[in-house]
C-alpha cells in the first residue's frame, strides 16, 4: 500500500483548498482521500467520486487513478526512469524504459490516461501517459500483450525483440499511425527546451523520428529504426 500512495504523493500537487469550503471543494478532497488507499480494484470509484467537475485538479485525480488501476507504483515508475537512463547493449534505453510502463488491461485505456492528464495540466503525467501508450501500441502489435510482464526484468529484452520485428516488417497501418501520433505528442512532452531529457535516448530517438516526416505513418517506422538493436 506504501508504494501506492508515493505514486500519489509524486503524481499528485496537494489541493489547495482554500478559503470558503464548496461543494466541489469536499468532493475533491474525498477524490483525494480515495486515492490514498486506492488499489487497482478500487481506484475507478475515485474517479466516479470526481464525475462532472472539470477542474485541474479533478483531472488530476483521475490522471492518477488510471495508474493506479493498472497497478503502477512508485517503484515501477522509478525502475523505469532508471532504465532509460541505463540503456545496454542489447536493448535500447527507450525501450528499456518503456517495457515497465505497458497498460496490461483493457480499462482504463493508454488512451484515457492521455486525454485525463492533458486536461489535468501536468507535463509530468502527460509524459508517463504518452510513455505507457508507446509501450502498450508496440506490445500489441507485436503480439505480447497477454504475455509481457512490464514489472519483471526481461520486459525490456522482450520489448526490444518485438521493436527489432517491427522495424523490419512493420505493423498494420491502424498501428503505424497510432505509434507515429503518440511519437508527435510524446516528443513535445519530453523533449522540449530545458527538458532534463534533452540528450538520453529517448528525446534522441523521439525527435530523430518526428523531424524525419510529418506523416505519422513514417514517423512510426522512423522511430522503431532509431529504437532497434
Amino acid at each position: 500500500m506504501a508504494s501506492k500512495k508515493l505514486l500519489v504523493v509524486t503524481s499528485l500537487a496537494a489541493l489547495a483548498l482554500a478559503g470558503c469550503e464548496t461543494s466541489d471543494d469536499r468532493t475533491l478532497a474525498q477524490g483525494q482521500a480515495c486515492l490514498d488507499s486506492a488499489t487497482s480494484a478500487t481506484a475507478a470509484q475515485c474517479k466516479d467520486l470526481v464525475a462532472g467537475l472539470t477542474s485541474q485538479e479533478s483531472y488530476m485525480i483521475r490522471c492518477s487513478a488510471d495508474f493506479i488501476a493498472q497497478d503502477f507504483t512508485g517503484t515501477r515508475i522509478a525502475n523505469s526512469i532508471s532504465q532509460m537512463k541505463n540503456g545496454s547493449g542489447t536493448t535500447n534505453g527507450t525501450t528499456s524504459m518503456i517495457a515497465y510502463l505497458v497498460f496490461k488491461n483493457a480499462t482504463p485505456s493508454a488512451d484515457t490516461a492521455i486525454s485525463d492528464c492533458t486536461a489535468a495540466g501536468s507535463r509530468s503525467m502527460l509524459r508517463l501517459a504518452t510513455a505507457t501508450k508507446l509501450a502498450t501500441t508496440i506490445a500489441t502489435a507485436g503480439g505480447i500483450l497477454g504475455s509481457i510482464d512490464p514489472t519483471s526484468a526481461t520486459a525490456a529484452t522482450q520489448l526490444q525483440t518485438v521493436v527489432n520485428n517491427l522495424a523490419a516488417s512493420p505493423p498494420s497501418a491502424a498501428d503505424l499511425t497510432s505509434l507515429g501520433n503518440t511519437a508527435i505528442l510524446a516528443n513535445q512532452a519530453y523533449c522540449g527546451d530545458g527538458s532534463s531529457y534533452v540528450g538520453t535516448d529517448v528525446c534522441n530517438n523521439l525527435s530523430a523520428a518526428v523531424s524525419a516526416s510529418s506523416d505519422p505513418q513514417a514517423i512510426a517506422q522512423a522511430l522503431l529504426n532509431q529504437m532497434k538493436k
